[in-house]
């Protein structure tokens, strides 16, 4: 039997923010890589016939997140792989929860 659980994510949804490049501010990644934060909208059931959106924030890095920044815009559709990560906020001991992607679909563009 494995220690190990599975950590797989797919989520699609639209992006409600242009993507932009960030760098990390500290620790050795600093200078070597790059990443970028997709927003999405994803739209669950309500349970009265409709739908609702649930917002994720999606973490991309290097090729990846610059391939997301060149050709994608708000309201675009994209389908994310990847898995559920989260990071320690300093300070109030909160935690922040996101998808690192492993990959991005680039489902469609909403039209301009």
């Amino acid at each position: 039997m494995s220690t190990y659980n599975t950590n797989v994510v797919v989520v699609s949804g639209r992006l409600t923010h242009d993507p932009k490049l960030s760098e990390p501010s500290r620790g050795e990644a600093q200078g070597e890589k790059v990443y970028s934060v997709l927003r999405l909208a994803i739209n669950t059931p309500n349970g009265r016939g409709g739908t609702k959106p649930i917002y994720e924030e999606v973490k991309c890095w290097n090729g990846l997140a610059r391939a997301c920044v060149e050709h994608k815009r708000k309201g675009d559709l994209v389908t994310v792989t990847g898995r559920l990560d989260q990071y320690n906020k300093p300070g109030d001991g909160g935690r922040w929860k996101y998808i690192t992607a492993e990959s991005v679909e680039f489902a469609g563009r909403r039209d301009r």
